[in-house]
């Protein structure tokens, strides 16, 4: 990776910005002369910004017939177009990088192109990687398939979710089904395989996700939630040749303090939870990458009726990016923003060893964002089983199988899940 972001840096003097646009490639390069000989023009797609700016800006491959002309390459990044603009005199000894989305202008001189691309790489390793930083959040509002921010396939959205879920594992207490308060437990431990399609539109992106987490109860009262969430995509563009991989990882927390604790039908529950964590998220194809932090708190509801339980959910979150260092260049996705996600689940037993819960949910995204808000819709089987005496008896573990959708203007997703927890 440090090979392909110092080739970033050296060569992304080649890329301009206004508004979203569907995709034929996840990028696309369009070099135009600007000399007064005859015009020439053309469009590259990749699905890989490195190699793609490389031959642009050094006017190889399908550019090669710009290496006598003076012309400018402009960027389409994710749907986004004109990202950045570059624009080289004929000589290739002047180089001016701008970029609409943050107001950036500045001008390179030297005697030639390895020159101009090391006074860039420079420029990037200083005071440039801020600006690059300014247009990925940017990116981050106008891109349906961002990586970082502001669509409902982005990182801070899976955090956010991952965290709303785990707010929703209320104790689920129904004496008349047999099932015990998962607080009796002293720990547990589970894990999920989940396997998302979303149809963003110009897009597809398949992600593979395997959360993992580990509850320790502190008596009825509170407890914490670690949890370990991995995830690998594959964003493709409609009509592309190939598709760019994205890698997420990190540690989250969550304290679930329980105010009020149902002891059965007619009775309320009541739990807040203070969330926070640190993720990372990278991908070497698109550029882009940092150290992600966030920081929140959910509030949780439940009633007892007869033949089942109802919980108002509610969370707000704030995600935040911070510059990590890699070959001597600080990157920044330049997140600031703020989620809120508010919504019902039931939970109905069918028998003292199966129920389920169906949801909805409704979040929003409450700075700029490519997909403002959304909404999801899903339900969750659960099979538990074992026993350890006491009446109702309390289970040893549970098996988990759901399925939800996304749905939002100009973007739908389906997501199936199946997974296990055991209680010691």
């Amino acid at each position: 990776m440090n090979k392909k972001l110092r080739q970033l840096t050296a060569t992304i003097a080649c890329l301009s910005c206004t508004s979203a646009i569907d995709a034929a490639d996840i990028f696309e390069v369009t070099a135009t002369t600007t000399d007064l000989l005859p015009l020439l023009q053309t469009t590259v797609g990749s699905s890989d910004i490195i190699p793609l700016i490389n031959q642009a800006s050094s006017a190889q491959g399908a550019f090669a017939p710009f290496a006598l002309r003076a012309y400018s390459a402009n960027l389409s990044y994710a749907g986004v177009p004109n990202a950045m603009n570059i624009a080289f005199n004929a000589a290739g000894t002047t180089a001016t990088l701008t970029s609409p989305l943050t107001g950036l202008s500045v001008t390179f001189a030297g005697a030639n192109r390895t020159v101009l691309q090391s006074q860039i790489e420079d420029y990037l390793k200083n005071s440039g990687s801020a600006e690059y930083g300014r247009m990925m959040n940017i990116i981050n509002a106008r891109s349906l398939v961002s990586v970082t921010d502001g669509n409902p396939g982005s990182s801070t959205a899976s955090i956010a979710n991952q965290a709303f879920r785990e707010l929703a594992d209320m104790p689920r207490r129904h004496s008349h089904a047999g099932m015990s308060p998962d607080l009796d437990s002293n720990w547990a431990l589970s894990a999920d395989a989940e396997y998302t399609t979303a149809n963003p539109k110009g897009f597809n992106v398949d992600t593979f996700s395997l959360p993992i987490r580990a509850s320790l109860g502190v008596g009825e009262i509170a407890g914490i939630n670690i949890t370990v969430p991995l995830s690998w995509s594959k964003i493709k563009a409609d009509g592309g040749s190939g598709s760019a991989t994205v890698w997420r990882g990190g540690v989250n927390i969550g304290i679930p303090i329980h105010i009020m604790n149902s002891s059965g039908r007619g009775d309320w529950g009541w739990k807040v939870a203070p969330i926070g964590g640190v993720n990372f998220v990278g991908s070497e194809d698109m550029g882009t990458g940092g150290m992600l932090l966030h920081g929140g708190i959910g509030n949780a509801v439940s009633y007892d009726f007869d033949r089942f339980r109802l919980m108002v959910l509610s969370q707000c979150s704030y995600h935040t990016s911070m510059s990590f260092s890699l070959g001597g260049y600080d990157f920044d996705p330049g997140v600031n923003s703020m989620i809120l996600k508010n919504g019902l689940r039931a939970s109905i037993p069918i028998s003292r060893s199966w129920a389920l819960e169906p949801y909805a949910t409704y979040t929003t995204f409450l700075d700029s964002a490519a997909i403002d808000q959304y909404i999801t819709l899903g339900i969750d089987g659960f099979y538990f089983f074992g026993g350890r005496g006491g009446n109702p008896p309390k289970h040893l573990g549970h098996l988990r199988a759901g399925a939800y959708t996304d749905l939002a203007d100009d973007y739908t997703s389906f997501s199936f899940r199946v997974g296990a927890g055991w209680h010691f």
